[in-house]
C-alpha cells in the first residue's frame, strides 16, 4: 500500500514517528457513509520515497479486522425538523432529520454558526396538531453534505434514557407513516 505524505500538522506532529520498520495500525474509513465499515491492519512503514513526490509505502497487510462504525444501524428518513441551541440566545436552526438510530440521528442544514463542543441542542419534529416532539441532543461530528455541498451534514447523539429515545423514535416512525399514508384533498 502506497500513501502520500501529507504536509499539513498531522503529519507533522508525527514526524518523527515516521520511518522505515515503524510499527504502525492501518484504518480505513468512509468519513461521509453513516453505515461506514472499518478496515484496519497492523503492519509497517517498509520505504519513504521523497523522488517524485513524498511516499510511506507500508507492508501489504496478512490479516484484515472489518468492524462497523455504528453501534446501531440508521433508518434512511427524511423529516423537517429544528434544531434549538440550548444557550441563553435560543438559536434555533431549520433543516431535515435524514437517518435515525436508537441512538442519535443525521441533522442536514446550513452550517451552524455555533460552537458545537459540549453544546447541548433540542431536536424539535413538528407534528401536526400536537406540541411538537423534542429530544436533546450533542453533534458528535459534522461533513460536507455530498449531494450539497453549501448543507452540512450533523452527526447526532441523543442525551436521554432509554425510555425516551425509544418514545421518540417510535414518534418519529409513527410520523412518517402518517405522513406517508395522508391523501391529498
Amino acid at each position: 500500500m502506497i500513501l502520500s505524505r501529507g504536509i499539513d500538522q498531522n503529519w507533522e506532529a508525527a514526524r518523527d514517528l515516521i520511518r522505515e520498520g515503524q510499527s504502525i495500525v492501518v484504518r480505513i474509513v468512509n468519513e461521509g457513509d453513516p453505515n461506514a465499515t472499518i478496515f484496519a491492519y497492523r503492519g509497517s512503514i517498509s520505504k519513504l520515497m521523497s523522488s517524485v513526490g513524498r511516499w510511506v509505502v507500508l507492508d501489504y497487510p496478512r490479516n484484515v479486522q472489518k468492524i462497523s462504525l455504528r453501534q446501531h444501524s440508521r433508518l434512511p428518513i427524511s423529516l423537517s425538523c429544528n434544531m434549538r441551541s440550548s444557550a441563553d440566545s435560543q438559536e434555533s436552526f431549520s433543516g431535515l432529520l435524514k437517518d435515525l438510530s436508537l441512538n442519535g440521528g443525521g441533522f442536514v442544514s446550513s452550517p451552524i454558526p455555533l460552537p458545537l463542543t459540549k453544546q447541548a441542542f433540542t431536536l424539535e419534529l413538528p407534528i401536526e396538531g400536537q406540541d411538537p416532539l423534542a429530544i436533546t441532543a450533542s453533534i458528535c461530528n459534522q461533513h460536507l453534505e455530498q449531494r450539497s455541498p453549501e448543507k452540512v451534514h450533523y452527526g447526532l447523539s441523543f442525551d436521554a434514557d432509554d425510555k425516551l429515545k425509544q418514545k421518540f423514535i417510535e414518534s418519529a416512525l409513527l410520523e412518517i407513516v402518517q405522513r406517508e399514508n395522508k391523501t391529498p384533498g
